[in-house]
């Protein structure tokens, strides 16, 4: 069993790579450390990940909930708008 065949995990990479590489992939996994006020964060790399526009896998704090509805919901009002 496992997930060996699935998910791959590759060593520190510059930004810039890590960027293409999000785009370029099949899904994007977002783990919430759960630690002491994790509720009250919501981190950089989900937005970095919405803007890859890429399904993504998540263990997500309600807020992280929250905040990625109110983008998505600002990615469709500009897409119905056409800007």
């Amino acid at each position: 069993a496992g997930l060996g065949g699935i998910v791959r995990s590759a060593p520190a990479v510059p930004h810039a790579e890590a960027v293409s590489r999000q785009v370029a992939a099949n899904a994007l996994l977002l783990l919430d450390a759960g630690g002491p006020g994790s509720e009250l964060t919501v981190p950089g790399k989900l937005f970095e990940y919405l803007a890859a526009r890429r399904p993504i896998l998540a263990r997500a704090s309600p807020t992280w909930q929250a905040a990625y509805r109110r983008a998505e919901t600002r990615r469709r009002l500009q897409h119905l708008r056409g800007t």
